[in-house]
Order: C-alpha cells, then structure tokens, then sequence
C-alpha cells in the first residue's frame, strides 16, 4: 500500500525491539497485542460500516483494498509479529472475531500481567483460548487467521 519503503520497513523492524527494550528497563510496563479478526469477519464489518449511517465514519481506503490484499497483509502481519516480539515485550494474540469475548480477554490478560497491590488471581486469569502469547508456532498452528 505505500506506507514506507523497504528501507523505512527494515529500520522499524529492528529499531522496534530496541526501543521497547528501552522503555522495559526504564521500568515501564509494556504490553502489546495485537487483535486477529478473520477475512470473513472483516468483510461483514466493513458490509455492516456501509449500511449503517453511524458506522460509516469508520471506513477508510485501507477497508475498501483490504480484502483484495489479505495474503499481503498476513505475510506481513507474520513478519512484524515474529521480528518485533521479544521476552521483554511479547506480542499477545487475542482472536477478535466476537468483539465482547475479545475485549474480555484483553482485559483479564491485561489485569493478569500488571503489577497492581490487590490483585486477584481468581478474577483475573486470562482464558488462553481467545489471549495468549504469540511465538514462532503460532504462524503454523491455525490459531491466527490465514
């Protein structure tokens, strides 16, 4: 699509984890996730945003070629998470299909991994089906859309 150059892209895929490295020892605590809808979700939200007259402001010319680029953009996607997830700053997949049971598991993974005084660790144990920490096996055991 356009958005940098091969250059741009290597530089930010090496740069990435080092600043994040920077941020972890400056003791920040740092979480990622990235949100995993399917092609044929992402294709009835964009069919939804069309007809419904207080969704269209969400539509945008990424949403329009998206369906036509998706090997591109899962490649892609494959190729940020692998590069740029490290120990100190891991990606956490959350299968978003159904937008309530994601946001759910994005909080109790979230409350999960925070150091906060009074924790619960009965209330906030993630359910690893729908949030879990990506590694280089994800790509191959069809827990990410294709």
């Amino acid at each position: 699509m356009g958005f940098s150059s091969r250059e741009e892209l290597r530089e930010f895929l090496e740069d990435a984890p080092r600043f994040e490295k920077m941020l972890v020892r400056a003791e920040i605590e740092l979480f990622k996730y990235y949100l995993d809808i399917t092609k044929d979700e992402q294709k009835a939200r964009v069919a939804d945003r069309r007809k419904d007259p207080l969704k269209q402001w969400k539509l945008s010319p990424i949403d329009n070629s998206a369906q036509k680029h998706w090997k591109e953009y899962s490649a892609a996607r494959d190729e940020m998470l692998s590069r740029t997830t490290q120990p100190h700053a891991p990606w956490i997949i959350v299968c978003a299909d159904k937008k309530k049971r994601a946001r759910l598991a994005t909080i109790r993974d979230l409350l999960s991994r925070a150091g906060y005084k009074g924790k619960s660790k009965r209330r906030t144990k993630p359910d690893r089906k729908f949030a879990f920490e990506f590694t280089p096996k994800t790509l191959t055991d069809g827990r990410l859309a294709p």
